[in-house]
């Protein structure tokens, strides 16, 4: 018996919020740096990605950064998300100088391209959500008619539309939504 695509959407937002809990002892506001021995290690908060806490660590020597959920690879997620500002955070992102980014989920990528080309794609989802409430569409019809074709090449290129569809472009376009209602005018 085949299960409703909602049905397992909503299971696995369950599944993210099972689990412990463990709170910080340390805050980081912008920009936290950790000498460890002979290595430094920088957390960064570039700004609101896929979620409001998103960190990214970089280890300037190795010319590493661990992206976190802000950049991931093959399949992207947007639930609870800001498209509008995670757009503007994945500039900063592109312009740290190293030659790995190490994404929370997937492969390490030598080739910086991929952050440009989830850029690209929650640009076409953003425009495509303004002009959609512009027109008076509802989140429902959005859902329906707001497109998303990844850039030819791109590694997101290779993943199923489904799951594309599932995990990135459905919640991408909630999250616009609910983003630009919030906006104040």
């Amino acid at each position: 018996m085949r299960r409703r695509p909602s049905l397992v959407r909503a299971e696995m937002q369950l599944e993210m919020w099972e689990g412990d809990y463990v709170l910080p002892d340390l805050l980081v506001d912008q920009h936290l740096t950790v000498v460890q021995g002979k290595r430094i290690i920088e957390l960064k908060h570039l700004g609101h990605a896929n979620t409001k806490g998103d960190l990214v660590i970089h280890l300037p020597a190795e010319r590493i950064l661990i992206s976190g959920d802000m950049a991931i690879t093959p399949v992207p997620f947007a639930f609870f998300s800001s498209p509008r500002v995670w757009i503007e955070t994945l500039d900063r992102l592109a312009v740290v100088d190293v030659d790995t980014i190490v994404p929370g989920h997937g492969p390490a990528q030598t080739d910086q391209q991929f952050v440009r080309d989830l850029q690209a794609m929650l640009k076409l989802i953003v425009e495509q959500v303004d002009a959609g409430l512009k027109a008076g569409l509802d989140v429902e019809a959005m859902k329906q008619s707001v497109t998303l074709t990844p850039p030819p090449g791109s590694v997101y290129a290779k993943i199923s539309a489904a799951s594309l569809d599932r995990n990135f472009r459905i919640p991408a376009i909630e999250s616009a939504v609910r983003e630009k209602l919030e906006q104040k005018p």
